[in-house]
């Protein structure tokens, strides 16, 4: 009998796994991840999701920021690179990939993400 209910928890786990992620419950999945700061998971959907041809600015950016707040800046700056093609004029993109640089210590890539920030986002930063 266990082996039974076992056996149906993994066939429905293994269904649920392999079903087909819609642009909506991607969408609706990974901000709720990112609201409750479950990186991991938001970061699993959002693999996912890309392996299903589903990507847009606010996925990447969402991944870049669960890579940024764990201290992992290159897969972070690589995820906001991606973001920034999808919107290049999209400050709040600029800015963390201005950050990952300068906490990567790559100087020559921060101060180019600098100069792309407005005026008063510079001054804010003091920069």
């Amino acid at each position: 009998m266990h082996k039974l209910i076992i056996g149906l928890l993994l066939i429905t786990s293994i269904a649920k796994a392999q079903t087909p992620l819609t642009f909506t419950n991607t969408d609706s999945l990974t901000y709720q991840y990112y609201l409750k700061g479950d990186w991991s998971k938001l970061l699993s959907t959002a693999d996912n999701a890309i392996g299903q041809n589903i990507d847009y600015k606010r996925l990447r950016q969402r991944m870049g920021y669960a890579y940024f707040v764990n201290g992992d800046y290159y897969n972070a700056k690589i995820q906001y690179e991606k973001a920034l093609a999808f919107d290049e004029s999209d400050a709040d993109t600029r800015a963390y990939l201005y950050y990952c640089s300068a906490y990567n210590g790559d100087e020559a890539a921060s101060r180019v993400y600098a100069s792309d920030l407005s005026i008063e986002t510079q001054n804010y930063l003091k920069l």
